[in-house]
Parts: structure tokens; sequence; C-alpha cells
């Protein structure tokens, strides 16, 4: 819960600073202000984006290392319902739908969005089974 929102606090700290010393204001770099402003306007827009949500948000690091790891995506054809959850929320676009079943591609980034939405539980990355699923509302406050 916050006390104060985000806009109504900068405006209040930079109030608060030009009453008590108008001096910090001409140290500040403004070239390099406006470009990291400008950079985390970019990064933001760019993670709307669903090709580069599952790439930047979650796997920068891991972005060499994924070629080892993209086969491990398994779909258990007797189990899967074709929902299409899977498919629809894969930022990769790896999991199509054939048939009335969901069939895994190769471009997995392991964000686990498919496992964890899976009603089924047909869906696996590194296992044979679903140990458990997760989403972002199990963390939540009620």
């Amino acid at each position: 819960v916050r006390a104060i929102p985000y806009p109504t606090a900068l405006g209040l700290t930079v109030i608060g600073l030009l009453l008590t010393d108008r001096a910090i204001f001409s140290h500040i770099d403004y070239s390099l202000l406006l470009t990291f402003i400008g950079f985390f306007i970019f990064i933001g827009n760019m993670g709307r984006l669903p090709q580069f949500a599952g790439l930047f948000g979650q796997r920068l690091y891991f972005m060499g290392k994924m070629k080892r790891y993209s086969n491990k995506l398994k779909v258990d054809p007797a189990k899967c319902i074709g929902c299409g959850r899977c498919a629809a929320l894969c930022p990769m676009c790896s999991i199509r739908m054939e048939k009335g079943k969901a069939r895994a591609g190769d471009r997995c980034t392991m964000c686990y969005r498919c496992v964890n939405s899976c009603p089924e539980q047909a869906i696996t990355l590194l296992g044979k089974k679903v140990v458990a699923q997760g989403t972002i509302e199990t963390y939540l406050a009620p």
C-alpha cells in the first residue's frame, strides 16, 4: 500500500530541494539524466512487445545458454485438452496448436508461463511431472 502516489512524492521531493538547497541543481548532469530516462522509457515499451517480453524481462542473462534448454519443453498429448492457454501466453510463440493439441517448439526461454497455466499439468520443462504451479495471484495479498 502506497501512502503517497509516485508523481506526488517526486514533486514534493523536487519542491523540497528547491526550497532547501537550490545549488544542488547546478551540479546535475542533465544530459546523463535524460539518457537514463530515455533508456528506461525504451526498455519499458520494449517489454510490452511479446517477442521481447521473455527475452528482456526474464532471460537476458541466459540468452546464450538457452540453446541447451530449448528442447526440454514437453507436452503430454494424453493430458492436453487443447484449451490453448499455453500457446496464448508464450512470449516467444514457442508453443503452437496442432490438431487440437499443444505442440512444443524450440524457442523456449523457460519463463514457465505455460507450465503454470496448464489446467491439466500436461506441460513440463525440467522433469517428468509438475510438482507445483505458481501464478502471480499466489503471491499477492488478498
